[in-house]
C-alpha cells in the first residue's frame, strides 16, 4: 500500500503532504496528532468538523472544501507552531483570513516545502530571515499583510528555485538588497511598500523576469551602466 497524499482545502488554508503507511491506518499517528493540534490552535472551527481523532485522516479527511470565503474572516489569531511538527509538508496555504501575528520564525524547519502563501492576511512583523533556510523553496507569496522593516539581505540565499515572490501591498522600507541582481524570477512584486534606492540592478540584458511590479515607492533608477543587447 502506497503513502497516501491528503489534500486538505478549508478556510483557504491548504496543505499537501506525504503520509507514510501504517497496517490499520494510513494516516501517520504523528502527522495526525500534529494536525488535530492545529485545529485545537485555529479554534476549533466548525469547517474542521470531520477532523476526528477516531477517524484516518487519509480517507475521512481527504478533502474539505469552504464555497464561501465570506465565512472564513473568523480565523484569528498567530499561526499555529504545531504546522511545523509536518515534517514533509511541501504546499502550504493560509490566505484571506483574519490571522494575525508574526510571519512565523519556525517555518523555517519545514525542509521539504516548496509553495508558501501567507497572503491577505493580518500578519504585523518583519520577514524572518530564517526563510532562507528553506532549500526547495519555489513560491513565496507574503503580500497584502501589515509587514514592516526591510527586506533582509539573508532572503538573497534563498534557494535558486525560487521564482515566485510577492512582497507587495506592506510597509517595508528600506532599500532593496542588490544581492537580487543574481535572481532571475518569473514573478517579483515589491508594490505599495516604502521601499527607496536605485534598484536598476534588477534589469538588463541578463533578466529573464516576466512580470515586475514595482510601483508605489520611491525607487530609482540609474541604466547608465547596463546593457540591453544590440541598440536598433
Amino acid at each position: 500500500m502506497k503513502p497516501c497524499v491528503v489534500s486538505i482545502l478549508s478556510f483557504s488554508l491548504f496543505f499537501l503532504s506525504h503520509f507514510t503507511t501504517s497496517l490499520s491506518e494510513r494516516c501517520n499517528p504523528n502527522d495526525k496528532k500534529a494536525l488535530l493540534e492545529i485545529k485545537k490552535g485555529l479554534g476549533n472551527p466548525y469547517d474542521l468538523i470531520t477532523w476526528d481523532p477516531k477517524t484516518d485522516c487519509c480517507t475521512d479527511w481527504a478533502e474539505v472544501t469552504l464555497s464561501y470565503i465570506n465565512n472564513i474572516r473568523n480565523l484569528s489569531g498567530p499561526i499555529p507552531p504545531t504546522i511545523a511538527k509536518l515534517s514533509k509538508l511541501k504546499f502550504l496555504r493560509i490566505s484571506q483570513t483574519s490571522i494575525s501575528g508574526p510571519v512565523p520564525k519556525f517555518l523555517s524547519k519545514l525542509k521539504n516545502i516548496t509553495y508558501i502563501n501567507l497572503s491577505y492576511n493580518n500578519l504585523v512583523s518583519t520577514i524572518p530571515p530564517s526563510l532562507s533556510q528553506l532549500p526547495l523553496l519555489e513560491f513565496l507569496r507574503l503580500d497584502r499583510n501589515k509587514l514592516i522593516g526591510s527586506i533582509s539581505k539573508s532572503l538573497s540565499k534563498l534557494a535558486p528555485k525560487l521564482t515566485y515572490l510577492y512582497l507587495g501591498h506592506n510597509q517595508l522600507t528600506g532599500v532593496v538588497p542588490t544581492s537580487f541582481a543574481g535572481w532571475s524570477f518569473d514573478t517579483i512584486d515589491l508594490s505599495r511598500n516604502m521601499l527607496e534606492g536605485d534598484i536598476s540592478f534588477l534589469f538588463g540584458k541578463d533578466k529573464t523576469t516576466y512580470e515586475m511590479l514595482l510601483d508605489h515607492n520611491k525607487f530609482e533608477f540609474d541604466f547608465s551602466k547596463l546593457t540591453f543587447g544590440k541598440k536598433l
